[in-house]
């Protein structure tokens, strides 16, 4: 399998404090050299992430954010090798991930340690969704780790490693809810799209509608409910579809607007207990910055806001930020005289991130990515890190 998608490499930089500006780049214990890391976990204490390791090659590691902390869990193949293991998940106190082995990509499991780490599934199918991380091959459902191989929805125990055949599925992907998982699957069989909830046993495994998502990037979770944009075909176009695990649970809200038109104009961000999107109220109107909470009355405006390109809508402490044609970043605070522009840049920007009460995102300058802050206002919106344009991506943040 070829994966067609840019790398994305960066230093394993901790930061300790906004104002302090201090970076530590973290290195292996036996050379050197810093490391190249990406698909960042937390798990028992611990920060575990995929890296390239001058010697070791791609492997799996983990950090306790310290120089003599920082080791790799386990060399899956001997030698240097710059194939990443990717979607590294934690169920337990393991880290379930993929690997491109000797029979394509491989499910494996790990705590960190050479005899700890074993092959689970032979030839395992995972969601490669770099745009949207909630949508994965491998996810924990329960006390369990679901996944698909060989035309099968497969539940695997993380004390041994035991799989459990749940039931016959073709692999879409797993969104990984608060204590089960959803699942947008095909039925190797009838072909037909189902939408399945799981909890990692067979019993608690069930069908609860047959629909599927527009775009993979219209997908999230607002907590324990599943959003996301879907076409209903019967001349309505993009409507919300909503689910909270359960059949009775399951729908769309009542048509957005009416006639068939699509609704959705930008990516969808998941946030704490809510989901932020761009939506056109008509077919005439610019899109709107909306925020959800899986309830048709939850789902509100952000501000009285409209551009004709919304992306990257995203909260950050106590503020809203989204880019608007693609290069100028607002704040809102959901008020009129709170919104206001606080940046342009002279390419697309990244999603913004919470760190340490500041909002943290890539800004693209001068042809490439650096790393820029803002603390909500005009002067406090600027470059933080440029550091060298051959090792620097902030867009793995």
């Amino acid at each position: 399998m070829t994966r067609l998608v840019p790398t994305v490499v960066a230093f394993l930089i901790a930061m300790t404090s906004v104002n302090a500006a201090a970076q530590t780049v973290l290195q292996s214990t036996n050379n050197t050299n810093p490391l190249f890391g990406r698909e960042f976990v937390a798990n028992n204490g611990r920060i575990w992430f995929s890296a390239i390791g001058t010697v070791e090659g791609a492997e799996v590691w983990s950090t306790d954010g310290t120089a003599g902390g920082t080791q790799v869990g386990a060399e899956i193949v001997p030698g240097y090798t710059n194939d990443h293991p990717e979607e590294l998940t934690p169920v337990g106190d393991k880290i379930f991930f993929f690997f491109d082995g000797e029979n394509d990509w491989e499910l494996w499991m790990t705590n960190g340690t050479q005899n700890g780490t074993m092959r689970i599934l032979e030839k395992g199918y995972p969601a490669f969704s770099d745009d949207n991380p909630i949508l994965t091959g491998v996810a924990k459902a329960g006390e369990r780790a679901v996944a698909f191989a060989d035309g099968w929805m497969i539940a695997v125990d993380p004390t041994n490693g035991d799989t459990t055949h749940l039931r016959p599925a073709n692999s879409v992907g797993f969104i990984q809810a608060e204590t089960f998982a959803f699942a947008f699957t095909q039925h190797p069989t009838t072909l037909a799209s189902e939408l399945i909830r799981t909890d990692g046993t067979r019993q608690g495994t069930e069908v609860l509608s047959n629909i599927m998502f527009s775009d993979e990037d219209l997908i999230g979770l607002a907590g324990n409910r599943l959003v996301f944009i879907a076409d209903e075909f019967l001349g309505q176009g993009e409507e919300i579809y909503v689910s909270d695990g359960t059949p009775g649970g399951s729908g769309f809200f009542d048509e957005f607007i009416v006639g068939n038109e699509d609704i959705a104009c930008s990516d969808m961000t998941t946030g704490d207990g809510v989901v932020y999107l761009a939506l056109k109220e008509s077919a005439a109107n610019a899109c709107k910055p909306y925020v959800s909470d899986g309830t048709p009355g939850g789902t509100q405006p952000i501000v009285d806001f409209t551009a004709p390109l919304i992306h990257g809508i995203a909260a950050a402490h106590g503020l809203i930020y989204f880019w608007d044609s693609a290069v100028n970043l607002w704040r809102t605070d959901g008020t009129v005289d709170g919104t206001f522009q606080v940046g342009t840049l002279q390419g697309t920007g990244t999603p913004v991130t919470e760190f340490d009460n500041a909002a943290w995102f890539g800004g693209f300058v001068n042809g490439r990515y650096t790393l820029w802050t803002s603390n909500g206002t005009i002067d406090g919106t600027q470059e933080f890190f440029a550091g060298d344009a051959t090792t620097i991506d902030p867009r793995s943040l």
